[in-house]
């Protein structure tokens, strides 16, 4: 499924007959730089120009013979190469900074509250339920903000976008008016971890298919406690459905966290705000290496 991407072989073995194979490279093309060509966006292009087929997009050894690339001298690929390799070691480098920062939270959280120090109670008692129908809060012509799955880093748990649309012609699922510490958990197939928390206030409407919580805790005490694996495997464990596997509300407001006193959640919650102020730095530098990234890519292969 997914189409169109290249991979560079690096074990020996038996593959499927969903995939095609580049051998024996000629020797006045780089094979690394033929890599790079094939992960463009002008590759993919073509290749979407190309494509049979209706739900699942499907290329064949003839159709991949047709893609139209810039072909410069091999020191000049090994040159481009060297250059691409150096930008992805930096985004890399970036995601592994944001990665500590995530790791750092849950360390501090298992430190503060792990190890059964405090009694448990059910998310229940920390929430709001009383999540507020977008039908009746907007007029069909006002504007609206619409966060749904693909809105969601589910590696880094943060909203990275929204969809603006009239009321009126929004799709069916926006339904839930969220606001400013909110935490949405995506019900559907829930181990990918569709966990974020809305750190800033707007007109958002939320798909039907998050669970909202709105806290009457400290938001960060709550939202971290969404995030762990212990959250998530409680939640695969409750999932039903073979082909749209998916979890009620009630899983989650059922589920048992730590009854930490407040002071203790604040406290918890001031680490994670240092720490978030950090990883939105790091988050900004990944955002310019990847940028520049795409400036590379549109440079040497449009």
């Amino acid at each position: 499924m997914s189409f169109g991407r290249p991979y560079i072989l690096k074990i020996d073995g038996c593959i499927h007959d969903g995939w095609l194979v580049l051998q024996n490279i000629q020797s006045d093309i780089d094979k690394d730089y033929l890599y790079s060509v094939l992960s463009s966006p002008s590759a993919y292009h073509q290749f979407e120009k190309m494509a049979v087929g209706g739900v699942v997009n499907n290329l064949n050894s003839d159709k991949v013979k047709e893609l139209i690339f810039h072909l410069p001298p091999l020191a000049e690929q090994k040159h481009i190469v060297t250059v691409l390799d150096k930008c992805t070691a930096l985004i890399a480098k970036h995601k592994r900074m944001l990665e500590k920062h995530d790791m750092l939270i849950k360390s501090r959280f298992i430190e503060m509250f792990g190890d059964n120090k405090y009694p448990l109670k059910s998310i229940e008692n920390y929430i709001d339920k009383n999540i507020l129908s977008a039908k009746k809060r907007y007029a069909v012509e006002d504007v609206i903000k619409y966060i749904d799955i693909s809105s969601i880093d589910n590696i880094h748990n943060t909203i990275i976008g929204h969809t603006e649309y009239i009321f009126e012609k929004a799709p069916s699922r926006a339904q839930q008016c969220v606001r400013k510490n909110d935490i949405l958990i995506s019900t559907i197939r829930p181990n990918l971890k569709n966990v974020a928390l809305i750190q800033k206030n707007g007109d958002f409407v939320a798909s039907s298919g998050f669970c909202v919580l709105r806290p009457r805790c400290i938001p960060e005490y709550l939202f971290v406690n969404v995030i762990t694996d212990s959250f998530t495997n409680e939640m695969k464990r409750k999932t039903t459905g073979a082909n749209y596997p998916a979890i009620k509300n009630a899983d989650v407001y059922d589920y048992l966290i730590p009854d930490v006193p407040l002071a203790l959640q604040e406290k918890f919650a001031e680490f994670v705000r240092a720490v978030d102020a950090e990883k939105a730095l790091a988050q900004k530098s990944l955002g310019k290496a990847e940028t520049l990234y795409k400036a590379l890519m549109q440079r040497y292969f449009a």
